[in-house]
């Protein structure tokens, strides 16, 4: 950039960060400039540049505005559902994406109720279950059956919705293949192919199994997924400690997974409640690294208990939570921000407008604070990983509007769901769901009372 030939004055200056733009290779100390809610310029801190606003970020990481690409913020529909503010902005994420908890029956609610209202920006992975995620999902899926699988539909609303409908969602898992089979796969693969649409196939087990029907083998449902997916599909929860997912019943990595990035398949981590840090120390020693990092939150997430005093498992299971894991797991902090930023803007088709810093895009930035101490982190499984650093958002800048962060806020997640009736004694239930006996017997999802008594 020539300051010579520009005017020296900008909206906002972000000053002296460790800028990490892998979009353009750019990983050193910069100021970045900001006029009119889009990038200015990066250059280095010694330009002589004055704004209306300049945030001080010595000592802190400004990457593109994160972009969560896996949550479910369809507020209201079922305790499942979060703010997308909540799971966005204010948790250091300019564009979140939510992943199948609608579908091509309950979309035009999503749009009206959810994303035409948000400030962050937000886009949806219909699910090819039509209904998504409402209230006891699976009991609704399972009792609409066949009819709830609706392609034709699928189509309908996403020719409709161009700008939101950046994907489709499908289960590739034990339960779901018990249940239909692979039809609702062929189903996105109509959709996707008829709306040049990415796939997202969630692996690992969820749905209850059909009772009587003979039981899958988890293990082949990888070779499911490898037979129908495409080049810049998606296989969800690819760090899972489930079966039915990269790591076989045998807790071997499943031979096929070292196949997947040269038949250009997307790892995406979904972190939720099914990684585990053995399933990824297991992979990444492999030499199998995720493409998209993404936290999954939900409404259980959010409102697990805090293992310790500080706030760094309120943190857990955010986005800069997920990122924090992979980066103490080993993945270079620079690698994790791409698969926080230019990834799944490529991922949603629009990496000409995020998930960068160039000049002239709309200016979407998080600053982070790699923030020292003794913190310990919890997985799904139980296990505990200490580390020295956990990522901490302090600021969100959408369009060049910046919002300031607090971590309080963040600890607010878990006590207003707790405060709002999700007990802790039923939310360990959630824990390991992949070994919990009621849900693979379907009690869970198929008997409300068994759930009343539970809470």
């Amino acid at each position: 950039m020539d300051l010579q030939r520009d005017d020296m004055h900008f909206d906002l200056v972000i000053r002296g960060g460790r800028v990490i733009d892998p979009a353009n290779g750019i990983d050193a100390l910069r100021d970045v400039l900001v006029k009119r809610g889009k990038i200015a310029g990066v250059v280095t801190s010694a330009a002589p540049v004055t704004a209306d606003r300049t945030i001080d970020a010595r000592g802190k990481i400004v990457a593109p505005g994160l972009i969560d690409l896996h949550v479910h913020c369809y507020l209201g529909v079922s305790t499942y559902g979060l703010d997308p503010d909540r799971v966005g902005i204010r948790s250091g994420c300019t564009h979140v994406n939510d992943m199948g908890s609608t579908g091509c029956f309950t979309l035009t609610g999503f749009r009206e109720l959810v994303a035409s209202r948000a400030l962050t920006d937000v886009t949806c992975f219909p699910n090819l279950l039509g209904f998504g995620l409402p209230e006891n999902w699976g009991l609704s899926s399972t009792a609409s059956g066949a009819t709830g699988i609706s392609a034709e539909e699928t189509i309908l609303q996403a020719r409709a919705n161009p700008n939101l409908v950046r994907g489709v969602k499908v289960h590739c898992e034990p339960g779901e293949f018990s249940w239909w089979g692979d039809r609702t796969f062929v189903a996105a693969l109509e959709v996707a192919s008829e709306c040049k649409l990415p796939i997202y196939a969630h692996l690992g087990y969820l749905f209850p199994e059909q009772p009587g029907v003979e039981r899958v083998d988890p293990d082949v449902m990888l070779d499911e997924a490898i037979a129908r997916l495409r080049p810049g599909d998606l296989i969800g929860h690819a760090y899972s400690g489930h079966q039915g997912a990269l790591i076989k019943k045998d807790g071997s990595v499943h031979p096929r997974a070292r196949e997947l990035a040269g038949r250009g398949i997307l790892l995406e981590v979904g972190y939720g409640l099914t990684t585990t840090f053995a399933a990824t120390r297991a992979l990444f020693d492999a030499g199998i690294a995720p493409d998209v990092c993404s936290s999954d939150a939900h409404g259980i997430t959010l409102g697990r208990p805090r293992a310790s005093t500080d706030f760094a498992n309120a943190l857990s299971y955010t986005m800069a939570g997920t990122m924090t894991k992979l980066w103490a797991l080993g993945m270079p902090l620079a690698d994790v921000i791409r698969a926080s930023t230019v990834t799944p803007a490529r991922v949603l088709g629009l990496e000409r407008t995020k998930g960068s810093l160039s000049r002239d895009v709309p200016a979407d930035i998080t600053v982070l604070q790699a923030t020292g101490g003794e913190w310990e982190l919890t997985d799904n499984a139980g296990a505990r990983l200490r580390v020295r650093e956990v990522l901490v958002p302090t600021h969100t800048i959408k369009a060049g509007r910046v919002h300031e962060l607090s971590v309080m806020e963040m600890v607010e997640f878990q006590q207003e769901y707790v405060r709002a009736g999700l007990r802790v004694e039923g939310l360990e239930l959630a824990r390991r769901l992949g070994h919990c006996s009621r849900i693979a017997s379907g009690q869970w999802w198929s008997d409300p009372r068994a759930r009343r008594e539970e809470a």
